[in-house]
Parts: structure tokens; sequence; C-alpha cells
């Protein structure tokens, strides 16, 4: 495909993409239930993405469990999943004993999810397989807040030990990894690394589209910085993402603004 017909959004973690000919849906009210965070009893474990088989979810309540016999004011909140993904996980948390300790609140706007992140004393990344790395790691990067991620590819091209607990993707190393609630000054000095990286390595700007794309041009979204930085033989992609961004939104005839 021609350059002239691309055009690239950088994707933002913290804000979603905005067109001008759509309902800013971000910016309607939230209904009551969703308004409602409410503040931690006791340390609060948070997950927040899809329930599919690959992201461990069932992994995380089982080792949960481990966890909630040393620590029984400690609360795991999953953010997230589809209604039936939810009634398959309550069985297991009840029949491991967790009660009210494991909470589901279902699918939610991502301004709640934030709130519920912002909420944690630490953050779970439970993936069972997979090698592309979720968009949501780089927002756990730069949250402030100390993450508990699997050892697998998906995680590991960007995280180390250094600014994350990296564990084996079982129960048991996954709730030992947790007890990273026991250390609180391990926990902020790999949190306070994982945010040094976020900023030093991957912040770009946000680029938001006002205007309405000229007919024929072709959308590409994707975050360019990111990818060159994991999969720097990608010469081709390279090349495209630069040819994108140097041409720049008003060669095409459209107008933009930073945000």
């Amino acid at each position: 495909m021609p350059p002239e017909r691309l055009f690239l959004i950088e994707n933002s973690i913290f804000d979603d993409v905005r067109l001008a000919n759509r309902a800013d849906r971000t910016a309607l009210p939230l209904a009551p239930l969703e308004r409602a965070v409410d503040p931690p009893a006791g340390p609060r474990i948070v997950y927040a993405g899809t329930f599919e088989p690959y992201q461990g979810v069932d992994l995380l309540v089982r080792a949960f469990a481990e966890v909630h016999r040393w620590r029984p004011d400690a609360e795991l909140v999953l953010v997230g999943g589809r209604p039936d993904q939810g009634d398959a996980i309550r069985p297991l948390a009840t029949r491991l004993g967790l009660g009210d300790a494991c909470r589901l609140t279902g699918q939610v706007s991502k301004a709640v999810a934030r709130r519920w992140l912002e909420s944690a004393a630490i953050l779970v990344s439970p993936r069972i397989q997979g090698s592309n790395t979720p968009l949501k790691i780089y927002e756990q990067l730069a949250s402030g807040k100390p993450l508990v991620a699997t050892s697998i590819l998906s995680h590991t091209q960007v995280l180390t030990g250094e600014v994350c607990f990296l564990v084996e993707p079982d129960p048991d190393a996954l709730a030992a990894g947790l007890r990273a609630l026991s250390d609180p000054a391990e926990s902020a000095r790999r949190a306070g690394n994982a945010r040094r990286l976020y900023e030093g390595a991957y912040p770009g700007p946000v680029r938001k589209q006002d205007a309405p794309l000229p007919r024929g041009v072709a959308v590409v979204c994707g975050i360019a910085a990111f990818t060159e930085r994991l999969r720097p033989d990608s010469e081709r992609l390279r090349a495209m993402c630069d040819t994108i961004r140097h041409r720049g939104p008003d060669d095409f005839g459209s107008r933009s603004r930073t945000g």
C-alpha cells in the first residue's frame, strides 16, 4: 500500500482514540454502579483484562487462595470478563473458600478499571502463554505499583526481575510472588525502577485526530516505538512507520493537535 494512503495513530495506554465523526463515549456519565470503587480494607491485589484461558485468571485465583491463608485481610479484585466467564470463575473461588475476598467486577469502562488499578497494593499479569506483549504491561510499568508477572515471553520481552516480580506460571510460584505484600521496601524499589524504565524508554506524544480522515486513507493503529524496540529486525515495519510519521497529518489534508 502506498504511504500516501496510510495514517498512523499512536496507541495511548491512558486515553482512548477519539474520532471527530463519532460520539465521544468517554464523556458520557458513568452509571452509579460504575462510579463506586471502595477503598481497600486490607492489601488489594488487582487483575484487569479479559478472562480468556491464556490470561491465567484461574491460576491467579488458586494462587490467591494460598495468599489468603497467611493474609486473611487480603483481597483479590478481578476486573473484566464476560458474564459467562465470571460465572465460570465464581465456583472455583467458592470451592477454595475465598468468599467475599475474591471480587469480580464484570466489564467496566476504562475509567473505572483505572480506579480499581489505582486502589491496588499489587498488580498482576498471570498469563500462562503467549509471545505478544500486552499493551497493559506499559500501563503497569507507568503506574508506580508493584507488579507480579509470569515469566513467559509475553512479559520477558519487556520485564525483568528489576522492575517486577517474575514467577513461573503455576499457583505456588505465583503465590510466592504475591508475598511481595510482606516486603514493602522491595516492592517500592522495583515499582520505582519500573516507572523509570517507562519514563526513559517508552513514552511518546499522543496525537488526537480532530477531523475525519480523507476518503481512501487507511488508518494504521500501532505502538511503533514499542515495536521497534522489541523487534529491531523489522526493517520494513520501521521504515513504514517512519514514512508515516515524517509525512504528518497535514500532508493528508487533515488537522491534528498534540494532546
